[in-house]
């Protein structure tokens, strides 16, 4: 009797040792789906659609992501779909732009969490701020405190400095690279004088102090009463004729009176001449400064939020490093546009893994038409790769700008959903991040290139160069030789390759290699005289 009672306690405990390494080992090849999300986007008007969505895709998801314009300044219909979403058994994140007050998002956060708890993934802020800069018509960066670099849509940079006086007279002066200064000032004291700076072709300034304004007549009321202190807006534009000569259009925005002067009848406003090399010395440009300038504002609206210790991502194509850097808790790369897969990856997996952060993918637009998205088996195979890359989140992108069918998620697209479900995510034998990167290729610092094509340009100001020509040509031998199992890292002190990766790659600017060429083209050329000279001397 004793022996039997042993034996089935060793049975017992024997039963219980196998399946405890069994499930320690599946969890270790198979993460646990609350630390793995697979979700998709609604991007429509109401709240019935959304909830439709959710129905349709509860049972291959875990995230759904409200990413809806029309609905992100209804907090009422926001909760109604996250409550709905957590029913249903789903994690919920909302996307917000910038058009409200931090404050309202400061306390969207904090409810947020009571709220939801786990189940609140984050939030989805300000979205591409990098695309933004790449691409965006009009984008604003601060230098420093009162400066801004705007970008426009032709490359141009246009910086323009901001100030308030003593008096509360607000300028704006926009110096513009075809030589044209463009200042705004408001001043509430109409007896004030204003400052102006004048640009000119042959690379001077001028700088008028103390240039005497027009009188503005006082505004007298219904009551009798009459006010000194009204605002009082003026626009001044600084052009260049042919033969130099400076033009001066003066704009008064309530009278909707010009004025014009030139040297003859405007010598009151042209006085003394500063260098342009002197605001280019206050307002320096270069990448160490424009991606500092990029950080220092994607970041003053990320770190209110992040005070309220909530999880902050967003959706990008470009620039994945300072997205980072600027405080965002995860990125995902979107997949679209026929864009190479494996450096998508590499880019935003080397710079969240030298970071210490979370990455995913969207998948969005393949198309600018219908059907928009590539077809079901493309998207499982991005799926899947993203999975075994080590993607922590995995997105479609479900929007059209048709505003009678704003989805673009068709049937196949659906059955792709659930077999990536059924056939990666829940499947013990697909490993989660079983690809891992052996190699490193790493960029020169702050270098913002697109990278999209050999073209594209760096940071959206400046066009390809022979280093953006070097450094493609790298990728694309270094993605042939490692494809997934390579990193695309920046060399940044802050996050070191070094120790990282088994194999590293330096791309450097060409000019260092340029130089060194010469001067051993240069010794060899000397010493080979030098030493025809020795000889003929000794015949």
């Amino acid at each position: 009797m004793k022996i039997a009672i042993k034996l089935i306690v060793w049975l017992i405990l024997t039963i219980f040792l196998v399946t405890t390494i069994a499930n320690v080992s599946l969890a270790e090849n198979h993460p646990d789906t609350a630390s793995f999300y697979v979700g998709v986007t609604y991007g429509g008007a109401t709240v019935e659609g959304a909830k439709l969505l959710i129905d349709k895709v509860k049972d291959c998801t875990n995230l759904f992501i409200l990413a809806s314009g029309n609905l992100q300044q209804n907090t009422t219909a926001i909760e109604e779909i996250g409550d709905y979403a957590i029913a249903a058994g789903l994690n919920f994140a909302p996307y917000f732009g910038t058009s409200s007050s931090m404050t309202a998002y400061q306390n969207f956060a904090k409810t947020a969490q009571q709220r939801w708890g786990n189940h609140f993934t984050g939030m989805y802020f300000f979205d591409e701020p990098g695309g933004k800069i790449l691409d965006a018509t009009d984008a604003y960066l601060t230098i420093k405190n009162n400066t801004y670099l705007a970008k426009r849509n032709t490359g141009n940079i246009i910086i323009s400095e901001y100030s308030i006086d003593g008096y509360g007279s607000s300028y704006v002066t926009n110096y513009c690279p075809n030589g044209t200064v463009k200042v705004t000032t408001t001043f509430p004291d109409k007896s004030r004088n204003g400052t102006l700076y004048i640009n000119h072709q042959d690379n001077s300034y001028e700088i008028i102090s103390n240039a005497p304004w027009r009188e503005k007549p006082h505004i007298e009321y219904p009551n009798g009463t009459k006010s000194d202190f009204t605002p009082y807006t003026i626009e001044r534009e600084v052009t260049y004729c042919s033969n130099k000569d400076i033009t001066i259009w003066e704009r008064d925005w309530e009278s909707q009176e010009y004025l014009l002067y030139t040297k003859i009848n405007g010598s009151a406003r042209i006085a003394q001449v500063e260098p342009l090399s002197t605001v280019l010395n206050r307002h320096p440009l270069g990448n160490d400064v424009v991606a500092q300038a990029f950080e220092t504002y994607t970041a003053s609206y990320l770190q209110p939020l992040k005070n309220q210790s909530a999880t902050i991502f967003t959706a990008d194509y470009g620039l994945y490093w300072w997205d980072f850097r600027s405080g965002y808790d995860f990125v995902l790369a979107e997949l679209g546009w026929n864009n190479t897969l494996e450096q998508e990856i590499a880019l935003v997996r080397g710079a969240a893994n030298l970071q210490g952060k979370s990455w995913g993918t969207i998948l969005t637009w393949k198309y600018t038409h219908p059907p928009f998205l590539a077809d079901g088996q493309e998207m499982f195979e991005q799926m899947k790769t993203s999975y075994e890359a080590g993607a922590k989140y995995v997105v479609i992108f479900n929007y059209s700008e048709d505003p009678k069918n704003p989805d673009t998620l068709q049937e196949e697209h659906f059955q792709a959903l659930e077999r990536f479900w059924t056939e990666v995510v829940q499947n013990p034998d697909v490993t989660h991040d079983s690809i891992k990167a052996e190699a490193a290729l790493v960029l020169p610092k702050n270098f913002g290139w697109g990278m999209r094509n050999p073209q594209d340009t760096i940071w959206g100001l400046w066009p390809a160069n022979d280093t953006c020509r070097q450094i493609w040509n790298q990728v694309q031998t270094q993605l042939n030789q490692y494809g997934l199992k390579l990193d695309i890292v920046y060399d940044d002190p802050d996050y070191p390759a070094a120790g990282r990766y088994n194999n590293i790659t330096y791309v450097h600017s060409t000019f260092p290699y340029v130089w060194l060429v010469v001067a051993i083209l240069f010794l060899s050329i000397s010493s080979g005289v030098l030493l025809i000279y020795v000889r003929r001397r000794r015949n």
